[in-house]
């Protein structure tokens, strides 16, 4: 059997290019409290919980440094989800 390291596979995804977006949201769907990333390619919306967030925080902070003349961290209207992340 093999192993899926979730959170390996989205901070690739991040260095890779793919990162659009993303939100603190208090209601994600069987989660809760949910930092979500969205993504340019299928799966689009990626929850990440409340423990892993500071892994995150480094890597987003150099996303939206890069990205600063860019449409980011801003799901609300955006092309991939029309404003509605769920």
């Amino acid at each position: 059997m093999s192993y899926y390291s979730y959170h390996n596979r989205i901070k690739k995804r991040i260095a890779s290019g793919e990162l659009v977006g993303y939100q603190f949201v208090d209601d994600y769907p069987r989660i809760g409290q949910a930092l979500v990333l969205q993504f340019k390619t299928n799966p689009i919306l990626r929850p990440i919980r409340p423990p892993y967030w500071l892994e995150y925080f480094g890597i987003l902070m150099d996303w939206k440094r890069e990205n600063k003349n860019e449409k980011a961290d801003c799901m609300a209207g955006c092309t991939f989800c029309g404003g509605s992340i769920f």
